[in-house]
C-alpha cells in the first residue's frame, strides 16, 4: 500500500470541503459548535489556499483512494514565518496505522525550516500523536509551550534524521 501526498488543485477544492465537513463534525465538542445544521460554513476560507503563496492544500491518498487532507500555512502563535499544519484529517478507518505519521514526515520534508504544531488541550490523542511524530523526526530536539488552551510544539527540520521518507 502506497501513501502519497499531492498538492490539491483548485478543481479539487470540493473534495477538501467534503472532508472538512466530516472533520468539523468530529471537532464539535472542541469547537463548541452545533453541527446539526445542514450548512456548515467554511471557517478556513479554503479559497485562500489557492490564492496565497504561503498556503498549501494537500490531498492524502492511500493507493488511489483519497483518505484525507492537510492544510499548511504560516499562521502561527509563536514563530513568525514558520510553517504550520492548520488542519490535518484522515478518515477514521485509516487512523492508528502509521499513515498520519508518514504523511506528516512527507510534508515536513517538503517545507524545510521552522515548524509550529498546535493542539487544543482537550484533544489528548492528537497531543500524543504530534509529540510522537515530532520527537521521532527531530530526535527530541523541539520545544513545547502551553498557551491559551493550546499545546504548541516548535522545531526545525534541520534537526531531522537522514532516514525520513521523501515526498
Amino acid at each position: 500500500m502506497t501513501t502519497t501526498v499531492r498538492k490539491a488543485t483548485a478543481e479539487q477544492k470540493g473534495n477538501i470541503a467534503k472532508k472538512l465537513e466530516l472533520y468539523i463534525h468530529e471537532l464539535e465538542d472542541f469547537l463548541g459548535i452545533d453541527t446539526s445544521e445542514d450548512d456548515i460554513t467554511d471557517p478556513h476560507n479554503l479559497d485562500m489556499y489557492w490564492e496565497e503563496d504561503d498556503h498549501h492544500p494537500f490531498l492524502i491518498y492511500l493507493n488511489e483512494e483519497c483518505i484525507g487532507f492537510a492544510l499548511i500555512n504560516k499562521k502561527t502563535k509563536l514563530l513568525t514565518g514558520a510553517h504550520a499544519f492548520n488542519e490535518f484529517f484522515l478518515l477514521k478507518r485509516h487512523r492508528g496505522k502509521g499513515i498520519g505519521k508518514e504523511v506528516a514526515l512527507q510534508i515536513f520534508n517538503q517545507f524545510p525550516g521552522e515548524w509550529e504544531i498546535r493542539e487544543r488541550e482537550k484533544d489528548t490523542s492528537l497531543i500524543h500523536f504530534w509529540r510522537n511524530v515530532i520527537r521521532t523526526y527531530v530526535h527530541n530536539n523541539y520545544s513545547e509551550q502551553y498557551l491559551d488552551g493550546w499545546y504548541v510544539q516548535t522545531f526545525s527540520t534541520a534537526n531531522a534524521t537522514e532516514e525520513q521518507p521523501s515526498s
